[in-house]
């Protein structure tokens, strides 16, 4: 039973981890587009550009890669 207890609080510490890295890398692809001073749907076609490389060179991370979120209005909350 501890033995599955610490099975578990590893697995939602690694989700954790993995969601607050998504929310990083997704604020910090919002600021070099706000810097720029590009349209905010660029995070999407951004994101369907890392996708396509992650499918190639590391596919075992494609579904990780999806999670970060990079709609035009997520894009525009994190600017603002």
């Amino acid at each position: 039973m501890k033995r599955g207890l610490k099975s578990q609080q590893s697995s939602f510490t690694k989700l954790k981890t993995e969601q607050e890295a998504a929310t990083r890398a997704s604020f910090r692809v919002a600021l070099e587009i706000a810097k720029r001073g590009k349209p905010f749907t660029y995070g999407e076609m951004i994101k369907e550009c890392i996708i396509a490389v992650a499918e190639e060179m590391c596919p075992e991370k494609v579904n990780l890669l999806k999670t970060v979120s990079m709609s035009a209005n997520t894009v525009a909350r994190k600017h603002h």
